[in-house]
């Protein structure tokens, strides 16, 4: 079963109240149901159904529910609906065999799915779950009271991009501060608003750790320093420039330069960080792109070396280490200038690395995660 797979979903209400022009407003808002389980073992435990449904357009609804079964299974599913005469019509386009066609009808005071054959139950739902016939009582309907975090959600972002279009940024409270910091004792920014508290304190857990790990690596070069007979405390810098926040990720360009004794400095050494705000967790750019797109020699390395001649220049030297070394990069975003990507050089040919910044535009063909896209085309455009 795929959870919360993006798809459009076809929401009939009664021909009346498809007819208005206030039909999605008046069964808009989020439904919630709990029950009493159970598992094969014959132990018991609470389930809850939940169905969110929220105006895009006039003629358009984002949908998202989670259905619960006995011993764990579970429909789910998340997406856009578009009115169509009388009913929200839907075919996903990820339906492996593109008979899907799910609607949820308004019958009397209920809202009731119907699934002709059970085909979106085949995409969609475990081995006990099933769309057909499940309902929600409109008495239940509530307002939804977490819209911002809602907005900022993968699968909000995700549905909306899958139905041909980039979801706008959400207007919610993200504030990162400071934006740049630069100083012998590291000190990484703090996430100071945001939506979800939870993820909020997940992610200043993350940053709090990062700066703990430097301050530790930093107090290590020090003691080195001392035992070779050298005083000197400003032999350790961290400059962290935060350069891409939004409802979605935060992304920053960490910089060390240090000596602490060796054969050499290390002087502006990329350690790049993003941060997927909606699970709290480092970005994993494997799941973001297509295979073979990041890989050594691959993909983003070909766009990289062709864009290298006008950033750098022509320096023979450089030219014929970009050319020949297998390049390794590393990643960040920037609100200016899109996916950003340096290589990661030894010593000798530090000074060619440099930042080369790819638009939507150019990487567009290599990205699997449609919400990604989306992110960082209303983000470029502001």
């Amino acid at each position: 079963m795929r959870a919360f797979a993006t798809l459009a979903i076809v929401v009939a209400a009664s021909a009346s109240l498809a007819a208005s022009s206030n039909s999605i407003d008046d069964i808009a808002g989020v439904y919630k149901h709990q029950f009493q389980n159970g598992l094969v073992d014959g132990s018991k435990y609470t389930s809850e159904d939940i169905l969110e449904i929220v105006k895009v357009s006039p003629a358009e609804a984002y949908i998202r529910t989670h259905l619960e079964f006995y011993n764990g299974h579970l429909c789910a599913i998340c997406g856009v609906a578009r009115l169509e005469g009388g009913a929200l019509v839907y075919r996903p386009r990820d339906s492996g065999e593109g008979k899907c066609a799910l609607s949820l009808r308004r019958k009397g005071d209920r809202l009731v799915f119907d699934d002709p054959g059970d085909a979106c139950k085949n995409d969609f739902c475990g081995a006990r779950g099933i769309f057909n016939g499940q309902e929600f009582p409109l008495s239940g309907r509530r307002p939804i009271r977490y819209m911002p975090r809602l907005l900022a959600s993968r699968e909000y972002t995700a549905a909306i991009a899958e139905h041909g279009k980039d979801a706008p940024p959400p207007n919610v409270a993200v504030n990162v501060e400071p934006m740049h910091l630069d100083g012998s004792v590291p000190r990484y920014p703090r996430l100071v608003a945001f939506p979800d508290a939870t993820a909020r304190a997940k992610v200043n857990a993350l940053l709090a750790k990062a700066e703990a790990k430097d301050r530790n690596d930093r107090n290590d070069c020090l003691s080195d320093l001392r035992r070779s007979r050298v005083q000197d405390p400003e032999s350790y810098d961290v400059r962290v420039d935060v350069t891409y926040v939004t409802s979605r990720y935060i992304s920053m360009q960490v910089r060390r330069s240090y000596y602490c004794g060796g054969p050499y400095p290390n002087n502006g050494v990329p350690d790049p960080r993003t941060i997927d705000l909606s699970t709290a967790t480092d970005v994993n750019w494997q799941r973001i792109f297509k295979s073979g797109f990041l890989e050594s020699d691959g993909q983003l390395a070909g766009l990289y070396r062709k864009r290298y001649p006008t950033v750098h220049g022509r320096d023979a030297d450089c030219m014929s280490a970009v050319s020949e070394q297998p390049l390794t990069l590393s990643l960040h975003l920037d609100a200016k200038q899109g996916l950003v990507a340096e290589p990661d050089f030894p010593h000798a040919i530090q000074a060619c690395a440099e930042e080369i910044g790819f638009s939507p535009a150019d990487i567009a063909t290599y990205v699997r995660d449609a919400s990604f896209l989306a992110d960082l085309k209303s983000t470029l455009r502001m």
